[in-house]
């Protein structure tokens, strides 16, 4: 949330700062950061190589995105260029590797991406057969939290060479319970009644094969966590059943402070860790996700980039606009 300008006041500050003699990397006292969110220890610094002249860094962006447009994104997001244009194909590639990365160029592989575009297109399918079978014409909040619940279980299921967050393209921050009471009033009735029967039919219409099988653990295939002779099987305590049943409830069990074994569950760090909290965009709770970071590293110039870009992406995906990474966007 903070300005260009003091970005780049706070880096000519990093580039400036003196090497030490004996490490060879450039250690930035606490004082450079005074205005740039809380220290928590006074040791606290940042250290750098001493041949960089220029620090790469591991930006990550947080913003509110409104529950009617997380479809849109992820649509955006997931977009084929060679189904476009090649002019928009490539902005719309590079948009990609910035905010939720590709291969070698990101965090996240070329998996991430086909998955978000699978369960897109999944999702315009299965909201389109229960309108015709039902005659229910569903919202487009519906079709965004559903989009998103099932790429956390295809993710979960995946599994992850890093830390549990890592797994989603987009973290949400604001928790799924949070998220499944913006949906409209008739949606959530008819979703949770008789122990969210319909929500789970739903999802299971939409989930690959090796999915259907609720009972399996969320993490079916694993994830890299600090002390495996301790949490492995904590982290194995939770079932799909369990989590998308007790989300209709009022309670998201992937997070920290509702995982079962929740004690030991702190590797889940931040996911859904605001709860109930939302930004206001355009006068509506917005649930809070993070873009994790994409590219890997970035340098100040891309950094900056990224976070112009970022910004333009969310404000225009909030009031329905399309942007392709690198065009101009008229803000107002």
């Amino acid at each position: 949330r903070r300005s260009a300008r003091e970005m780049e006041i706070f880096l000519s500050y990093v580039y400036q700062a003196p090497c030490s003699e004996t490490s060879h990397k450039k250690v930035v006292p606490c004082v450079a950061f005074r205005g740039f969110g809380e220290i928590k220890s006074p040791e606290a610094c940042l250290v750098l190589p001493k041949e960089y002249s220029h620090p790469e860094l591991y930006p990550q962006a947080t913003a509110g995105i409104r529950l009617s447009k997380v479809h849109k994104l992820l649509d955006d997001i997931s977009a084929p260029p060679e189904k476009e244009p090649r002019s928009v194909g490539e902005r719309k590639f590079k948009g990609r590797v910035f905010l939720i990365g590709e291969q070698e160029t990101g965090r996240f592989d070329r998996g991430a991406s086909l998955n978000a575009r699978y369960v897109v297109d999944q999702a315009e399918e299965v909201c389109s057969k229960i309108q015709e079978v039902h005659g229910l014409q569903v919202s487009e909040a519906f079709k965004g939290f559903l989009s998103l619940a099932v790429i956390y279980l295809i993710e979960g299921y995946r599994g992850s060479p890093t830390y549990p967050k890592s797994m989603a393209v987009l973290l949400a921050r604001t928790d799924f319970a949070r998220m499944f009471s913006l949906l409209p009033e008739n949606e959530r009735r008819l979703l949770a009644k008789n122990d969210a029967a319909s929500w789970l039919a739903v999802v299971r219409s939409m989930v690959p094969e090796c999915l259907k099988d609720f009972s399996q653990p969320f993490f079916k295939n694993g994830v890299y966590i600090a002390r495996p002779e301790i949490h492995r099987h904590i982290l194995r305590g939770l079932s799909l059943e369990q989590w998308l049943k007790e989300m209709t409830k009022g309670r998201d069990l992937l997070t920290e402070r509702h995982f079962p074994n929740r004690l030991r569950a702190y590797e889940l760090e931040s996911m859904g860790a605001m709860g109930d909290r939302t930004d206001t965009v355009l006068g509506e709770p917005a649930p809070i996700f993070e873009f994790r970071a994409g590219k890997k590293l970035m340098n100040a110039m891309e950094a900056m980039t990224y976070a112009v870009e970022t910004f333009k992406t969310v404000y225009a995906v909030n009031r329905g606009l399309d942007h392709y990474y690198g065009e101009p966007l008229d803000i107002q």
